[in-house]
């Protein structure tokens, strides 16, 4: 008897434990975004000159996938959660996603993103300085839009189905920011 009692009490406490622990951080198993339940594919931490911990980021998903490819272009609800390991100033944050955006994308469609890019700007100085443990959430509508929330905050919506691709690039894409957080990511 004690060890059914025990059993189901370390099943309970397993069923209630977040998904992952990345760095510290717990990340929920699954969302909700637009009505959509996602699932955790993967999480992991961005890492800056090999020593500073920028952010851990959890990517959430309808249906768990290793293909960065199709969830950069799927026409289906996603979410990026960031939170931070670190400070950092508003500028700061727009100057690491612009130099993402540009290793990722060609010339011509970074030029072709550059009032939506200036739109990210905008947000950016919304949220202001970012302290560490703040929560960036980033969700991708099945339409194309990117609304952006600070702290549970919801701020606005970039609408450009292009911009959600090169967005979710900086991770999964081709040439990602850091390609051990893409593997991280693409757990599945």
């Amino acid at each position: 008897m004690k060890r059914l009692v025990l059993f189901l009490l370390l099943a309970t406490a397993t069923a209630a434990a977040p998904a992952a622990q990345v760095s510290g951080v717990k990340l929920e198993d699954s969302v909700t975004v637009g009505g959509t339940n996602l699932v955790l594919n993967g999480a992991g931490v961005r890492v800056k000159y090999a020593m500073f911990k920028v952010y851990v980021i959890g990517l959430y998903v309808p249906a768990k996938t290793k293909d960065g490819s199709a969830i950069q272009n799927a026409k289906e609800p996603r979410r990026a959660v960031l939170v931070m390991k670190r400070d950092l100033e508003a500028a700061t944050l727009s100057e690491a996603f612009h130099e993402g955006l540009e290793n990722s994308l060609s010339s011509a469609e970074f030029n072709a993103l550059k009032p939506q890019i200036a739109e990210l700007d905008g947000l950016f100085k919304q949220v202001g300085n970012v302290k560490e443990g703040d929560r960036l959430t980033l969700d991708f509508s099945a339409e194309g839009n990117t609304r952006i929330s600070y702290k549970g905050k919801e701020l606005d919506e970039i609408r450009s189905p292009q911009m959600v691709s090169a967005l979710l690039g900086l991770w999964v894409g081709k040439k990602p920011v850091q390609e051990d957080l893409k593997a991280a990511l693409l757990k599945g």
